[in-house]
């Protein structure tokens, strides 16, 4: 799914809709869990770390979108060790 072109012309009924369409499905829920997975790590290098939220999204992440969290969080581990010779 992608975002139609004629976005903007669609009622927000109909945007609603397509939005809950992609929740549902396996390509959204990827989608949130790398989401996740990336705000985890970046709000985690904040001065002043929201530990609260970044605990909410982990559980979030591991739980009801695991599929593109883990895999971000592998992907993006290997690349760091790597980046230091790890």
């Amino acid at each position: 799914m992608s975002k139609p072109h004629d976005w903007d012309a669609l009622d927000p009924e109909a945007q609603h809709q397509m939005g809950i369409e992609l929740l549902r499905d396996i390509r959204g829920q990827y989608i949130l869990g790398q989401a996740l997975a990336i705000a985890t790590d970046k709000l985690a290098k904040e001065s002043y770390p929201e530990t609260s939220n970044i605990e909410d999204m982990e559980i979030l992440g591991e739980t009801i979108f695991p599929m593109g969290y883990q895999l971000t969080k592998q992907v993006t581990t290997t690349l760091s060790d790597d980046r230091h010779g790890g």
